[in-house]
């Protein structure tokens, strides 16, 4: 690995998350395949496991697989809700508490900000008609900061299945 970095910076910058409507880009494959540890993908797990071993878990490779088979997206009512609080700076503060490995490089959260910024525009691409909001005073967690946004985004699409006229 460059410089000790589980990802590649300047590859994820160029690769952000393209689905392209058939699946990941080399950026999951470079997931795959790198030793970035599973803490960022399944955050520290531990505690819960002890509490609950049948706890049901991500299984990222089994994920990624699923969407690399899956088929084009078909035009359907879509809203993508876009956080826009960064996740970069609270990083350093993640090491620092110890949430983090201490390996985790101090911009990641910025390269991963920018890796899912440019992700969700393509995935609010994908979809003919798609609703991209990114205005939303929230980080990560929207439904928990703005849950009556996402409860409008609901019905707005729930609607517009039942009446597909009412979608622009």
């Amino acid at each position: 690995m460059e410089s000790g970095k589980p990802l590649r910076t300047s590859y994820l910058l160029e690769n952000p998350l393209a689905f392209h409507g058939r699946g990941p880009c080399g950026f999951f494959r470079s997931l795959r395949q790198s030793s970035l540890p599973r803490i960022l993908m399944e955050g520290d797990i531990r505690e819960s496991l002890a509490l609950y071993p049948d706890l049901e878990r991500n299984d990222p490779d089994r994920s990624f697989d699923q969407v690399r088979a899956a088929q084009p997206l078909r035009p359907f009512p879509l809203i993508v809700l876009s956080a826009d609080r960064p996740w970069g700076p609270q990083i350093p503060s993640l090491i620092a508490a110890g949430k983090l490995p201490t390996d985790v490089p101090a911009d990641f959260g910025y390269v991963t900000d920018n890796a899912q910024k440019k992700a969700q525009e393509q995935l609010a691409k994908l979809v003919p008609n798609a609703k991209h909001i990114t205005n939303t005073n929230s980080g990560h967690e929207v439904h928990k900061e703005q849950p009556q946004l996402v409860i409008d985004s609901i019905r707005q699409v729930v609607d517009a299945v039942r009446d597909p006229a009412s979608w622009p």
